[in-house]
């Protein structure tokens, strides 16, 4: 699915390696996107992954498998 994304015109998509719960995706991704006014996608995604490492630090399956994935020019976004 991330290789057709990106084939299409994005140039970054946000996946998981497994299942994440429903409740601690959703606050990940509101962190994500609030961080995007402020920051660049990698980044954006790097704070929002330790917000949710705080908060779920006993079960890292709840933050870990995020990935951001994209060719270099999510660096410049």
């Amino acid at each position: 699915a991330a290789r057709r994304l990106l084939a299409s015109t994005r140039t970054t998509a946000l996946g998981t390696f497994w299942n994440i719960d429903d409740a601690a995706t959703k606050a990940l991704m509101r962190d994500f996107a609030a961080n995007l006014h402020q920051m660049r996608p990698t980044g954006a995604i790097h704070e929002a992954m330790l917000v949710a490492r705080d908060r779920h630090c006993d079960d890292p399956a709840l933050w870990a498998g995020v990935t951001l994935l994209g060719g270099p020019s999510i660096l410049a976004e």
